[in-house]
């Protein structure tokens, strides 16, 4: 997969801002499911003027059906001087018979924002997270997602010095859809909020100790999912939803301003 050309409004090269291009060698199976994976995202970011980018050529080996791709100091960048950078994020993936690919990415431990050199906030990770699943290629969706991170904080430079802005203690986002073999599925999907503070500045705090969302996936038509995607360009990522539940919507949510 080489680097996007200039897309709407301009948009960059991973060369232009100074950057690797997302790529591995053509015709390897690594440039293949790296292509499946990000040509969507690469797409969007286009249209918003940002690219993907890395600091050092991505890498890949394979072993049996496994393919584990390496890429280093991924980068968000657009025409300004503004950078997120994210460290160095690993894939490991396998091929299913079905088509589908299992995957596993270990997350970085810490993502910057950057503007012309000064740091503007951080997103720093106290334990390695994992998020797993499998990506469907003809659904271009996640048919099953386990992502967990885990007592993580947030600062930013405020008037010009680093201070914490928030602690989060847990985010869970979890999908296990339960196929029947006949082309339908069932099943779940949730998010779970836990230990959200955040004080943004010195007037506002946010604090929410419990949030959960559950929904269901009920009697979903796979292969109409898929032409539906395929004619729209839709995103099934919740298609077949047919009921969707509130659960412990919140155990306790605080949600103002100090001094009010």
């Amino acid at each position: 997969m080489g680097a996007l050309g200039p897309g709407p409004e301009g948009a960059p090269t991973a060369e232009e801002m100074g950057l690797v291009a997302l790529a591995l060698p053509a015709g390897t199976r690594g440039a293949e499911i790296l292509d499946t994976l990000m040509a969507p995202l690469e797409a969007t970011l286009a249209e918003q003027g940002m690219v993907l980018g890395l600091t050092a050529p991505a890498r890949a080996t394979e072993t049996g059906a496994e393919t584990r791709i390496t890429l280093p100091g991924l980068t968000l960048a657009g025409r300004g001087a503004g950078q997120a950078r994210a460290g160095d994020v690993a894939f490991l993936l396998r091929q299913r018979d079905d088509g589908q690919l299992d995957f596993e990415i270990d997350l970085p431990r810490r993502i910057e924002a950057v503007d012309n050199g000064t740091v503007l906030g951080v997103v720093q990770l106290a334990t390695a997270s994992r998020v797993t699943g499998t990506w469907s290629a003809r659904l271009q969706t996640f048919t099953a997602i386990d992502a967990g991170i885990a007592d993580f904080g947030i600062t930013a430079t405020v008037n010009g010095r680093q201070r914490s802005v928030g602690r989060l203690g847990e985010l869970r986002v979890t999908r296990a859809p339960a196929p029947d073999g006949q082309g339908r599925w069932s099943g779940t999907y949730g998010i779970t909020l836990r230990g959200l503070d955040l004080t943004p500045d010195d007037e506002t705090h946010v604090a929410i100790e419990q949030l959960r969302l559950g929904g269901t996936m009920a009697d979903a038509d796979v292969q109409k999912l898929a032409e539906l995607n395929a004619a729209y360009g839709i995103d099934p990522m919740f298609g077949g939803a047919e009921e969707l539940e509130l659960v412990d919507l919140a155990d306790c949510l605080e949600i103002g301003r100090a001094h009010v």
